[in-house]
């Protein structure tokens, strides 16, 4: 089961970065749309895989982060 394990505010490229537990991080712009995605990690999804996320895969990671960042905002600071 994939969970968050964090979530970062890039203020140099203004950009969300979120982990996941299996090793997949979606860096994502301030309006919420996809700038980029790393697997990272001997455990990580790509490596044990052999692929990519899917499309329905990425758009429920991509909610989850959404969601994260919504819920923790006041940790982020922007300046």
């Amino acid at each position: 089961m994939m969970k968050i394990t964090g979530a970062r505010w890039n203020a140099s490229s203004k950009t969300y970065s979120t982990e996941f537990s299996d090793g997949i991080i979606l860096c994502m712009s301030e309006k919420y749309t996809l700038a980029s995605m790393i697997s990272v990690g001997l455990e990580s999804y790509f490596l044990c895989k052999g692929k990519w996320p899917s499309k329905t895969n990425l758009s429920k990671r991509m909610t989850m982060s959404e969601a994260w960042i919504a819920k923790n905002s006041k940790r982020y600071k922007k300046q």
